[in-house]
């Protein structure tokens, strides 16, 4: 072996480690909360197969959910949101909808609500919809909805979580269906509770959810 060589391995030997993927993720569920705002950026950066990440996320909302943690799950991670914090991004909501400015910044409303709906659940995310309707009207309704809406796919799909529930915020006025031959006359069959209701229905009038099997 020659200088150069030799060189090159005692430099590579001083190095310092690099992070292995494996111990990222036992950190990750194993309790360690110092790792939860960097821990799950670092371990997509390192190419993690999406099942385990998936995995992963599932068994991070688990923990935190016996533990009663506070948190949502922006794409660069995940971050934790005290009392204080949250009752001021529903304040900063409802300011929005006061000034019809909630679809001004899509994506930072978005972030506000996600945070609010992950610790405030689907009866305090109702209660901010009603609560938004008064002061902003029917359009910053449809605005809280849609925001609402884009954020709980976007979670299902795994860009970014926001309400791990299945369920969807009541539209005083929802917008009108459109209609297709191939489902005229048919009905809807509610996949949660298993009400029939009519083909304009948006949301099942039992439960409110949106998941429904045309018959």
């Amino acid at each position: 072996m020659g200088f150069l060589d030799w060189l090159r391995g005692r430099k590579k030997a001083e190095m310092p480690a690099e992070p292995c993927a494996a111990d990222t993720l036992r950190k990750l569920v194993s309790g360690v909360d110092e790792v939860f705002g960097d821990g799950l950026a670092e371990v997509e950066a390192m190419g993690v197969h999406p099942l385990a990440l998936a995995t992963l996320r599932e068994a991070i909302r688990r923990r935190a959910k016996r533990r009663n943690v506070r948190f949502y799950e922006p794409a660069a991670g995940l971050a934790h949101f005290d009392a204080d914090e949250l009752q001021q991004a529903r304040a900063r909501i409802v300011q929005l909808a006061k000034s019809h400015a909630l679809l001004a910044d899509p994506e930072g409303s978005g972030r506000l609500l996600s945070a609010f709906a992950m610790a405030g659940g689907f009866q305090g995310v109702v209660a901010l919809a009603y609560e938004v309707r008064d002061v902003g009207g029917v359009s910053q309704s449809q605005a809280f909805q849609l925001l609402y809406n884009q954020n709980r796919l976007a979670a299902m799909s795994g860009r970014r979580a926001g309400p791990d529930r299945g369920e969807s915020v009541a539209n005083p006025e929802p917008a009108e269906e459109p209609k297709s031959k191939s489902i005229a006359g048919k009905t809807r069959k509610c996949i949660r509770c298993g009400v029939a209701f009519g083909e304009a229905g948006l949301q099942c009038p039992a439960c409110g959810s949106t998941r429904f099997l045309w018959e």
